[in-house]
């Protein structure tokens, strides 16, 4: 079974994963979708298929053909030690696909999503 970089596909998945990227401290983080083959037009770059949910911010893409790759931002958040304050989720943005940023991978199939990615480094623990 293989795994792929972070497929975004509906807004409670979205939640989760702003929940996890702020307690992560991540900033900003890679989507595994893209618009290499038509601008304008993001397919998941594991299967190839239109990408139907997004939560892009305001105005983006806005990238053309020097910004190919997505990425997600968290929201800056409220925390205490039951209840999370958040005005909003996260927001999607276009970018160049040669930055460093950090990822989450996840394994399709399995009864738990877990970060399974072993072609990188280092890995978002999201089970602590």
């Amino acid at each position: 079974m293989t795994s792929t970089l972070l497929e975004i596909g509906g807004s409670w998945e979205e939640r989760w994963i702003h929940m996890r990227s702020l307690l992560q401290g991540y900033k900003r983080v890679w989507l595994g979708i893209t618009d290499f083959l038509i601008d304008g037009v993001f397919l998941s770059a594991s299967t190839a298929s239109r990408v139907y949910y997004t939560s892009w911010k305001s105005g983006q893409p806005d990238g053309g053909q020097l910004e190919s790759c997505g990425m997600f931002e968290p929201a800056e958040g409220v925390w205490s030690k039951h209840i999370r304050l958040m005005p909003k989720n996260g927001t999607w943005s276009d970018t160049s696909c040669d930055g460093q940023l950090e990822f989450v991978c996840e394994k399709k199939g399995s009864r738990r999503w877990r970060p399974m990615c072993p072609r990188y480094k280092k890995i978002l623990k999201l089970f602590p």
